[in-house]
């Protein structure tokens, strides 16, 4: 299977080539892509299966991803799973994000899994969680 996962550290996507996804993009934010690089060649950089042959490209890849704004090529590479783990950290953002799940959706064939922790600072004025 393809993934694409909304990142942040990359924990979650690591752990999911090395279960076997023949090909992940991770993204984040533009800031936050130097870290991410990092921790992928700290924890790839010894595993050739993981990060392609000459021939064969990369099996992870990195890229900018800003919610709401267009999605580029990427999106179009027909992606089987999208994963995103605790990346919301600001109640403001929901809508973006639910916006670019939805254009990622748009084929019908991807499936999502979000893992989204209950923020006690997310409260709305209408009480509710």
């Amino acid at each position: 299977y393809s993934l694409w996962c909304m990142q942040g550290l990359g924990l979650v996507g690591l752990a999911l080539v090395k279960e076997g996804a023949r090909r992940v993009l991770l993204t984040d934010v533009p800031q936050q892509l130097p870290l991410l690089r990092a921790n992928l060649d700290a924890n790839l950089r010894d595993d050739a299966n993981l990060c392609g042959g000459p021939s064969a490209g990369p099996r992870v890849n990195v890229e900018s991803l800003s919610w709401g704004e267009a999605l580029g090529r990427s999106a179009s590479r027909g992606w089987d799973l999208v994963v995103a783990a605790d990346v919301v950290y600001d109640e403001d953002v929901v809508p973006l994000l639910a916006q670019t799940l939805s254009d990622l959706l748009r084929n019908g064939t991807c499936k999502a899994i979000l893992a989204l922790p209950d923020r006690v600072e997310f409260e709305s004025s209408q009480g509710l969680r």
